[in-house]
C-alpha cells in the first residue's frame, strides 16, 4: 500500500484538513483527517449522510451526497481529482481518486 500525506481542499482552495491516508484498493483511499477549518454546515452534512446510510435511507442519503459534492473537494497538489468524499465519526475519511486518463 502506498501512504500519502496531503490536504483536503474545497473548490475555493480553503483547506478543510490534513489527511493521513493510504490507497487500500484501486482508486480507494482511507485514513484519517485532522480538521483544520470546516464550516459547521459542512460537518452537519457529513453527519447527516453517515446517519442516513447507517439507517439505510438511501434516497435521502443521495440528496445529501449531492450537496456534499457541490463543495468540489480536491487534493492540495491539484493534479488528482477526487470523488465520494466521506468524513465519518472519529475523523475517519474515505474517497476515490478519479481516473483522469
Amino acid at each position: 500500500m502506498n501512504k500519502d500525506n496531503m490536504y483536503l481542499l474545497d473548490k475555493d482552495n480553503n483547506i478543510i484538513g490534513e489527511l493521513d491516508v493510504e490507497r487500500v484498493k484501486g482508486n480507494l483511499f482511507k485514513g484519517t483527517i485532522r480538521i483544520m477549518d470546516m464550516k459547521k454546515s459542512l460537518r452537519t452534512l457529513f453527519q447527516e449522510y453517515e446517519n442516513l446510510v447507517n439507517d439505510q435511507i438511501f434516497v435521502a442519503a443521495e440528496r445529501i451526497k449531492h450537496k456534499i459534492d457541490e463543495y468540489g473537494f480536491k487534493l492540495n497538489d491539484n493534479t488528482r481529482s477526487i470523488e465520494d468524499v466521506q468524513i465519518m465519526q472519529q475523523n475517519k475519511i474515505s474517497f476515490r481518486e478519479v481516473n483522469t486518463k
